[in-house]
């Protein structure tokens, strides 16, 4: 992989999610396969990109268009804080479900327990 495929695959999946709401989790893995990145080294390059995203946001808005992203760090940043913005609201939307499924789970339990 040359130097400067990790940054066309990152500009290139950060495009895709921003014009044509692409998930980047999906996108991704597709990309690194076929710049040739497979197996261990594959999942290692996606873990640290996932730990380390969020204080991505942060640094490129800091760093403007003086970023390696030059012009395009608006639309990452965007793009970035987006996906993080739905990554929250579905995890918020499945705890609250499990959270009622607990709470009829439990009321369930209490009446059964009242029955017998």
């Amino acid at each position: 992989m040359s130097a400067s495929a990790p940054r066309r695959i990152a500009y290139e999946t950060l495009r895709a999610v921003h014009e044509s709401d692409a998930y980047a989790n999906l996108l991704l893995p597709v990309s690194l396969a076929r710049a040739g990145v497979s197996g261990a080294s594959a999942d290692r390059l996606a873990e640290s990109t996932r730990l380390t995203a969020g204080t991505s946001i942060a640094q490129l808005r800091a760093q403007g268009a003086h970023s390696p992203l030059g012009e395009h760090t608006q639309a990452a940043v965007d793009a970035l804080a987006s996906g993080f913005a739905d990554a929250t609201r579905w995890s918020m939307l499945v705890a609250v479900a499990f959270l009622v499924l607990g709470l009829v789970g439990a009321l369930l339990l209490r009446r059964s327990s009242r029955v017998g």
